[in-house]
């Protein structure tokens, strides 16, 4: 393989979801692998009075269960213990509650995004 040929298959490789790539004729090849873009943040730190609302898994995010409404609203009342949504991974999906009462500010989230442990996914402006 020419170096032509290789530039236009690591060019193919970026337009798909590869991560890793390996070719071998006879005693030469290749292989390469491409990190993960940094996930971007989606909300900035919003200030004293609001409540963090965290990932409690690794998953993916679901608004709740398919069929029921989505509660999690910006500008809304939320009560504690409000089911906000739901984070599918290994396992029974993990609810994703209101810690506290309040009015929901910030939704940092949307369904079928992919989230890490300890990610804030909402932020409620508590009541006082």
């Amino acid at each position: 393989m020419n170096h032509d040929e290789l530039k236009e298959v690591m060019e193919w490789a970026k337009t798909t979801d590869l991560v890793e790539l390996e070719f071998r004729r006879d005693d030469r090849g290749f292989s390469f692998s491409k990190r993960p873009k940094a996930p971007t943040a989606v909300c900035s730190f919003p200030g004293r009075n609001l409540a963090a609302v965290s990932s409690p898994a690794v998953g993916v995010f679901q608004w709740n269960a398919p069929g029921s409404p989505r509660l999690a609203l910006e500008g809304k009342p939320v009560a504690k213990g409000t089911l906000l949504g739901l984070v599918e991974g290994v396992g029974a999906p993990k609810k994703v509650e209101a810690p506290c009462g309040g009015v929901l500010q910030n939704v940092c989230v949307d369904a079928g995004q992919t989230v890490q442990f300890g990610q804030p996914l909402f932020f409620i402006d508590r009541k006082d």
